[in-house]
């Protein structure tokens, strides 16, 4: 009896040995992947948002800045889609994906169909991202684009997957067909009878060509101006009382902007 029990503690201090072997690999094995994550784990320096009531924008930075407000400022801003995608590190928003259970109802559907975020990147992208993941203002991210943050496209800090980009237009190619340059050749003139008499034509006498063919100066072009914004241009913006410059539409999220503001032909003729 006394051998068997020396014989179960042998095993028992064995598979503990072989057990805690297992969990150091274990890990071992994980630091690099926990020290990508957490080096990828970024906030968008370029990123910035409309404060609610003080007016202005902040970046990600503000929203820890000050220890004693930063609790507030995070449960205020980082549950907005737009936000917490760029602030992933300050909204601790890491990684930055899409919520897999959500699902909403598709707009003028000819039948109720419902579909999950990943249907807004699947195919003609563009529309269906300002269609759903946009409030009016084009900037700021509706229900349905917090709860599809990758999807759509607004994981611009350092982790997640960005949504597709916009396909590159091309320009119709060019006909290379020169119209013909020249003078013109006057038709030979008939001369019609005043007479009730039968009418005859009068013969055709063709003049001799001249030596030389005139030459008209080509008219002086444009003077090319450059292209720049009028600085003096102050336009409304769909949300907000205060007027915008040009340069407001570059300034953050340009792309969006550029997309909702520049097809009014009074902001982008200045």
């Amino acid at each position: 009896q006394f051998e068997s029990q020396n014989i179960l503690l042998v095993v028992f201090q064995s598979a503990s040995h072989q057990t805690m072997l297992f969990y150091k690999v274990l890990l071992l094995s994980l630091i690099p992947v926990l020290i990508a994550a957490a080096q990828s784990c970024t906030d968008d320096s370029d990123f910035t948002f409309p404060l609610d009531s003080q007016g202005g924008e902040a970046n990600c930075k503000w929203l820890t800045k000050n220890s004693s407000a930063s609790d507030t400022r995070i449960e205020t801003y980082c549950s907005r889609g737009h936000v917490k995608g760029a602030c992933q590190k300050s909204c601790k928003f890491c990684p930055c994906e899409s919520n897999p259970k959500f699902s909403f109802k598709l707009v003028s559907a000819s039948t109720p169909t419902v579909q999950k975020c990943n249907w807004i990147s699947k195919t003609n992208y563009l529309d269906r991202q300002k269609k759903y993941c946009f409030e009016i203002d084009g900037v700021s991210a509706s229900k349905i684009g917090t709860k599809c943050v990758a999807d759509c496209g607004f994981c611009t800090g350092g982790s997640g997957t960005p949504a597709p980009s916009k396909p590159p237009v091309r320009s119709p190619p060019t006909s290379s067909t020169k119209t013909p340059t020249g003078s013109s050749t006057k038709l030979p003139t008939v001369t019609r009878p005043t007479s009730n008499t039968t009418p005859t034509a009068a013969p055709v006498t063709r003049s001799r060509s001249p030596t030389r063919t005139p030459t008209t100066k080509s008219p002086s072009k444009a003077p090319v101006t450059a292209c720049t914004d009028d600085t003096n241009f102050k336009f409304n913006p769909d949300l907000g009382d205060e007027r915008k410059d040009c340069a407001w539409l570059t300034k953050t999220n340009a792309n969006k902007r550029r997309e909702l503001y520049c097809g009014r032909g009074h902001i982008k003729g200045a």
